[in-house]
Order: structure tokens, then C-alpha cells, then sequence
């Protein structure tokens, strides 16, 4: 199994790597860090399930590069893209926040199965102080599995 995660945080990224790579022993993890390297990813490879943050910048932070504007809504984006190209990789969003400019995290949730019914699988609500994303990860990732 094949796995892309597009996320900016890297303590976050470590610790998806790290759990999927422990629960699923034969799997191949590769990462990006942005709205722009992520889309290249995706156009460019074949994953079965891709990890998507909900919000990250334009491009990769670098030292010569600050990553552009912050896109707090950059994984939807991702996703009309994907959509646009007839891309039909499993999506789970995995976020930190509660809440995107006004709309609660469920609602949105509610929104992205209704726009991308065919890609998006759910959403997970990561904490790094609690384990409880472990389990609701798991369970959306096997559901995942069973359909493809």
C-alpha cells in the first residue's frame, strides 16, 4: 500500500508516518509539505490513500522560500483539483483545528462528502497530547481498504 501524506507540520507528518508504517507493515510512505508540491504529487504518482491537511502554505518552506500565503483551506483545494482531473485517490483529511474560517469542522466534513463523494473518505481530528486520532484514523483507513 502506497501512501502520500501532504501536510506542513512536521511533528504531525512524523507521528502519521510513524503510525502507519507500525500498523500497516508493508507500506510505502512519501510526504510533501505543501498546496504545490503536494497537487505534483498527486498529478504525477499513483497512491492508494492520501493523508491531506486541511490547511498548509502555496509551496514548500525553505530557507530561501517562505512557503507564500498561508491557504487556510488549501486540502479542499487540493481536492477541487483532483476532482477537475478525474483523480480518484481515497482522501481522509487529518487537521488540528476545530473550526475553518466559521465553519465547524463537522459541518465541513458534511460539505466535502457531499462535493467529492467519490474521493473523500472522512476526517480525523489530530491531537498531539491525545492518541484518540490513532483509533478514527484506523478504522477510516480499513473502511478505505475494503472499498478499494
Amino acid at each position: 500500500m502506497k501512501f502520500l501524506i501532504v501536510d506542513d507540520d512536521v511533528n504531525k507528518v512524523n507521528s502519521l508516518s510513524q503510525f502507519v508504517e507500525e500498523k500497516y507493515h508493508e507500506v510505502a510512505v512519501e510526504k510533501s509539505s505543501s498546496f504545490q508540491s503536494g497537487l505534483k504529487k498527486i498529478n504525477n504518482n499513483c497512491y492508494d490513500i492520501i493523508l491531506l491537511d486541511m490547511s498548509m502554505p502555496l509551496f514548500d518552506i525553505t530557507p530561501e522560500e517562505h512557503g507564500g500565503r498561508p491557504s487556510p483551506l488549501a486540502g479542499k483545494d487540493i481536492l477541487h483539483r483532483m476532482k477537475k482531473r478525474k483523480i480518484t485517490i481515497p482522501v481522509i483529511i487529518v487537521t488540528q483545528y476545530e473550526d475553518f474560517d466559521g465553519v465547524p469542522l463537522e459541518r465541513l466534513g458534511e460539505k466535502l462528502f457531499e462535493e467529492f463523494p467519490n474521493i473523500f473518505m472522512g476526517y480525523v481530528f489530530y491531537s498531539a497530547t491525545h492518541e484518540n486520532w490513532k483509533n478514527d484514523l484506523s478504522m477510516l483507513i480499513e473502511s478505505t481498504v475494503e472499498g478499494i
